[in-house]
């Protein structure tokens, strides 16, 4: 299926979007089942070490102050300028309870389509969400002032959760690695550029 232009792609309810799912044949989410209970089943696949679950830990640090950089996440509706591999993106709002669907491009024969709920935001100071689809994790971004600037913590516990990605994953983990890796990277000197300062990273 091909993606949709940004910010061109419908919004649909969870009932459409769960017919979509049994369209391209995903399993649907068992019925009434918490989303707390979703992030606890992929936390313990990624622990148990499901073929390519891959845990992020990673620090960028920028020149500008925490409500700078937290208007800037905020321009929700501007991602997918700054981010060409976003190739498809129907997030508005940075806010409990939104829900975006995103497919993501590395630079790799394949796209990850996921979509991404938001469970907490504390503004200018942290960020919590799930994710689910070919994909499914948790992510969290907190932020922290600093004498010069601004650090950006963003840790992640992700899995592939369907049968392509999973086996591409087991059979060639440093490749899924370096696609995931390669978005960080890229998303944070992106981000910066449109801040129009530069990201130092400090740890991976």
């Amino acid at each position: 299926m091909a993606d949709r232009t940004p910010g061109t792609e419908r919004v649909r309810s969870p009932r459409h979007r769960h017919e979509d799912d049994a369209a391209r044949g995903c399993p649907r989410p068992p019925p009434g089942r918490p989303p707390a209970a979703e992030v606890r089943a992929a936390r313990r696949r990624v622990r148990e070490g499901v073929p390519g679950a891959i845990v992020s830990d990673r620090r960028f640090r920028f020149p500008v102050t925490v409500e700078q950089l937290w208007s800037q996440l905020g321009r929700v509706g501007e991602y997918p300028t700054w981010w060409p591999w976003l190739r498809s993106f129907d997030g508005r709002r940075l806010g409990p309870g939104e829900s975006w669907r995103c497919s993501v491009q590395p630079p790799l024969p394949y796209a990850v389509r996921f979509r991404l709920t938001i469970d907490h935001v504390e503004p200018e100071r942290e960020v919590v969400a799930h994710v689910d689809g070919d994909v499914s994790g948790t992510a969290r971004i907190r932020l922290r002032a600093l004498d010069h600037g601004c650090e950006l913590h963003l840790s992640s516990a992700l899995a592939p959760d369907r049968g392509a990605l999973r086996a591409m994953a087991a059979l060639a983990r440093p490749l899924v690695r370096f696609g995931h890796d390669w978005v960080l990277d890229a998303g944070a000197r992106q981000f910066a550029t449109s801040l129009g300062v530069g990201a130092t990273p400090v740890t991976r």
